[in-house]
């Protein structure tokens, strides 16, 4: 640091950080109620979770995690691919809030949803993280508040809150970004490694992509530490000790049980493009959109109109003092003050650099065309596929930069120019981004769902049965789709009925299929039909084949016991 970020570190009181954090969780909590209402909020309010899409997932993971019985892993649910079991990690359904209540679900209404409150409490938690960061670069409180708003009005966020729900957790990074800038505060090994190991744990049970990313800051600061302090030793034993933690504490989720790989098709064509900082993917008031292939919108990056044009100016006032200082104000050349003044902007550029490099590859492309494709060795390419959508780490790179131009606007420019140019900038981003609050609204208060079955004879066909099971597993997906599917499961959770199919990540479709044909087998040699379980069926032939009575119910073929 030189002597003024030193004077302002120095001056960082654990009250002034209590008051920003919570001033900037105040704003995010604003953003949130304004952009999604607080019907959200009524945690016995699910009807909006079950108006189709993703949410389903995430809401039905959460209810038949409730209603499973606690097994070792901790995290295993019963009843969606019945008979095997499911990590409740692999429906998004936020494991974090999911384990806390579950153990409290005694005492819950009967109908309970969490993920209102985990909505607000993202958006707050990126205004009081974001706050209290800034405030390492500046005195001015009011500056550190106002600048904490392109971090409570993230478009990342936007992007992925109640879409990918889990996903919109972006404070993970924030706060990777925030122990990083304030390491002094953490100045024993023991400290690091409780704060880094606790921080790589909560990410873990909101979301997977979240290791990687908390790893990437946390690697750098330790090689910032070397640089500066030659302490192998002791962060070599930080970072295996804190690897190891989140290793077991995956297990005991249940993360590795899962009878599928952890691998998953599709990396490279869900990277990001080399335009993704500034491809608005049709969310901008003001920018155009730029081309990008199928599959790219998972690399959405875009950092806003309002933080681009801060950027800019950062930039080239950057370089000005940069060149001066270079030269000195005698027209010399300054005398090099060593490597280890400037290893924390190195690091963190590399740390950037090294997410835009996971984000764009293997088949790194500029706007429609191929520019590259990055042949890995095997092992790279293994692990690498667990995290196919890699576009996902602009988001590293986007919160690199946005904390880049607020800070150095707070340090390069006078208290009075720096706090009329974020309040200017601050209203373009919010201007610029305003259609995120309409589909927030879309999503939570204004959506129209007409239910894909309607008929009551549902109910009377689930009525005392246990299973409901799909010959093919996939007879209704091809039919209905994913809202077929969510909604069915959502009437068999409500008749405390199991299913042998349901979309989530990580399934192992080879294993169900083995497990229906078992099944058929059984059926076609004679075997009574099990009173207590209900069959959706791809014809009316194959309920026939297997001597099952069946109906037609909402266009789906429907077998029982004769």
């Amino acid at each position: 640091m030189n002597t003024r970020d030193d004077e302002i570190y120095q001056s960082i009181t654990k009250k002034q950080v209590l008051l920003l954090f919570i001033a900037g969780s105040f704003i995010g909590g604003v953003i949130f109620i304004l952009c999604y209402g607080v019907n959200v909020l009524h945690v016995t309010n699910d009807a909006w979770l079950l108006a189709g899409g993703d949410l389903n997932q995430h809401y039905l993971g959460w209810k038949y995690y409730r209603k499973s019985p606690w097994h070792f892993p901790i995290g295993m649910i019963d009843g969606l691919v019945y008979p095997d079991q499911l990590c409740v990690i692999f429906t998004d359904s936020i494991p974090l809030f999911a384990i806390f209540f579950k153990i409290l679900s005694p005492i819950l209404p009967e109908t309970f949803q969490y993920f209102g409150l985990w909505g607000i409490m993202t958006f707050c938690l990126m205004g009081g993280i974001s706050a209290v960061i800034i405030r390492k670069s500046t005195k001015n409180i009011l500056f550190c508040i106002i600048g904490s708003v392109f971090f409570s009005y993230s478009p990342y966020v936007f992007h992925r809150m109640y879409g990918h729900t889990a996903l919109a957790g972006n404070w993970l990074i924030l706060a990777a970004i925030g122990l990083w800038l304030y390491k002094p505060f953490f100045c024993t090994l023991k400290r690091k490694i409780l704060a880094w190991g606790v921080l790589l744990m909560a990410g873990s049970l909101v979301h997977i992509y979240y290791i990687p990313m908390i790893m990437i800051f946390m690697f750098f600061s330790c090689v910032q530490d070397i640089i500066e302090h030659r302490a192998w030793k002791s962060n070599l034993i930080l970072l295996l000790s804190v690897i190891a933690a989140d290793l077991a504490l995956l297990g005991c989720t249940g993360a590795f049980s899962s009878t599928s790989s952890m691998q998953d098709g599709g990396l490279g064509v869900f990277s990001a493009n080399l335009n993704a900082l500034i491809n608005t993917f049709g969310n901008s008031a003001f920018v155009n959109r730029l081309p990008a292939n199928d599959g790219q919108y998972e690399g959405f990056g875009y950092l806003g109109f309002g933080m681009l044009i801060l950027f800019g100016i950062v930039l080239i006032s950057s370089v000005v003092l940069l060149v001066r200082k270079s030269t000195g104000s005698t027209g010399q050349k300054s005398e090099s003050k060593g490597m280890k003044q400037y290893a924390f902007p190195i690091c963190m550029i590399l740390a950037a650099a090294a997410a835009m490099i996971l984000a764009v590859s293997p088949t790194v492309t500029l706007n429609s065309r191929t520019l590259l494709i990055i042949n890995y060795p095997e092992v790279i390419t293994k692990i690498l596929s667990i995290f196919r959508a890699s576009g996902r780490f602009i988001w590293c790179v986007g919160y690199v930069i946005m904390f880049f131009a607020v800070m150095t606007l707070a340090k390069n420019f006078k208290k009075a120019v720096s706090l009329g140019m974020i309040i200017l900038v601050v209203i373009l981003q919010i201007a610029d981004l305003k259609n995120f609050t309409r589909i927030g609204k879309n999503r939570t208060e204004n959506y129209q769902y007409e239910p894909v079955f309607t008929s009551e004879q549902w109910h009377q066909v689930f009525d005392g049965k246990k299973h409901l099971i799909y010959i093919p597993y996939n007879s209704l997906e091809c039919v209905f789709g994913s809202d077929g599917i969510y909604e069915m499961a959502n009437m068999a959770c409500d008749h405390d009925m199991t299913v042998n199919h349901f979309i989530a990540a990580r399934i192992d479709r080879d294993n169900m299929q083995r497990h229906v044909d078992m099944i058929c087998s059984e059926l076609e040699s004679g075997n009574a039909v099990p009173e207590d379980t209900v069959y959706i069926l791809d014809s009316e032939e194959t309920g026939k084949r297997l001597g099952l009575r069946t109906c037609v119910i909402d266009q789906v073929v429907v077998g029982t016991a004769q």
